[in-house]
């Protein structure tokens, strides 16, 4: 590579100059390499999660996805506009934090992920054909908290009749439908699926 900035990288050839521009995912893993996107990658080869989202993406739009769960179970209720640039800071900031924090944030994934594939299969996270980022986000937030909130973890039939419930709420779909990067539009998707999974 002959040089890369803002987003593109070029290969020099002897006839011209390519530019390939990179996702915002793969500008992360270049300017942000560390223990957490290392985390990421380790987390996108787990098999409850190849299932939920299927082949890999070529572009690692799956290992944004997990990265975007991991920033909003931590910080979620500091979330400001726009998502690449707090998913950006996100990954600076926890490329600094200990093996322990780590490993916790790969728990919450792997336990919520697995669980959500036991409660809904193959439809989990696609309201309609397509997986919806926003409720991806949103159910796994809540299925997270709910199994860090205590030892009485919730089986997969009760978080099959939560999102089934979830999934009718205009208030929720709305929220992953429209304007789904405003802040006021995240804290109501987030305060609803976190209450549907708590049982409230």
């Amino acid at each position: 590579p002959s040089g890369m900035s803002r987003g593109r990288l070029s290969y020099t050839t002897s006839w011209d100059t390519i530019g390939i521009r990179l996702s915002p995912q793969e500008i992360r893993n270049c300017i942000n390499e560390g223990p957490l996107l290392e985390l990421v990658r380790k987390c996108n080869d787990n098999e409850h999660w190849r299932n939920c989202f299927g082949p890999k993406s070529t572009r690692q739009k799956d290992q944004e996805l997990i990265l975007r769960f991991m920033a909003m179970f931590e910080k979620g209720e500091q979330y400001r506009r726009p998502m690449r640039d707090f998913l950006n800071d996100f990954a600076a900031e926890f490329n600094k934090q200990p093996k322990d924090k780590l490993d916790a944030l790969k728990s919450a994934f792997e336990g919520a992920v697995k669980l959500c594939w036991e409660a809904k299969g193959k439809h989990v996270f696609r309201p309609s054909r397509a997986l919806n980022a926003a409720v991806f986000e949103s159910v796994m937030l809540g299925v997270a908290k709910r199994l860090a909130s205590g030892p009485d973890a919730p089986n997969a039939s009760f978080v099959a009749e939560a999102y089934d419930r979830l999934m009718e709420d205009k208030s929720y779909m709305r929220s992953c439908e429209r304007a789904t990067a405003d802040e006021e539009t995240v804290k109501n998707r987030h305060e609803l699926a976190v209450r549907a999974f708590a049982g409230v």
